[in-house]
């Protein structure tokens, strides 16, 4: 599960939930999708990124221009916008529920192609505080606290050409510090459109 609460970004429009209270979150997100599209529900417009047990808040990531990282409650009610950017691809709560680490993004420019630009940036749950973990031209992204709080994982194609979409998974300090390259495949190895790596509830493997 993600932070302290069990349930979980699976996909786009999909959180996986415990039955007992998945039909409401899921009920609430539909009914989000559809208000904010005009009475249509959109299974791409709110992309559900994580749940926190602490401050029992849904993140969302809502797609627009600009595209906006919010809380929610679990019913649908109080949707909060904490950051808005060019593109943002998904969220992690810290497992206390008082931070959250994103990937804010641009769109750069290499000769005729467009391509994303993501950093990983963290900011305090009500959306102030933002500060930059990387900036760096990079696609860093999809970003997932470690149980303790003390690291992040993440994937990147850092020292890559960055029309080859190859990513590897690498681990960091929350403030940026300490990276370690944990894959070496040289290869497309993650699909980040289907989200990214996640910890072991007891922090010793990820996925």
């Amino acid at each position: 599960t993600e932070g302290m609460g069990p349930y979980d970004w699976i996909g786009p429009g999909l959180v996986s939930v415990e039955f007992t209270q998945g039909i409401q979150v899921l009920q609430s997100i539909s009914d989000l999708q559809e208000s904010l599209g005009n009475g249509t529900a959109s299974p791409s417009l709110v992309q559900p990124q994580a749940f926190a047990g602490g401050n029992g808040k849904l993140l969302v990531t809502i797609v627009g221009s600009p595209y906006e990282m919010a809380s929610v409650n679990l019913d649908g009610s109080g949707l909060t916008t904490l950051a808005t950017s060019s593109i943002i691809f998904g969220g992690s709560w810290s497992p206390d529920g008082k931070r959250i680490a994103f990937d804010p993004g641009h769109i750069g420019h290499i000769g005729d192609y467009d391509y994303p630009d993501w950093d990983i940036s963290t900011m305090q749950a009500d959306g102030s505080g933002v500060a930059p973990v990387f900036a760096r031209p990079a696609q860093d992204m999809r970003p997932s606290w470690s149980p303790d709080g003390e690291r992040i994982v993440f994937v990147s194609d850092h020292g890559a050409d960055p029309l080859s979409a190859n990513y590897e998974v690498y681990s960091a300090r929350a403030d940026g510090s300490d990276v370690r390259q944990l894959t070496d495949a040289g290869t497309t190895i993650v699909n980040v459109g289907n989200g990214g790596p996640k910890w072991s509830p007891d922090g010793s493997k990820i996925l």
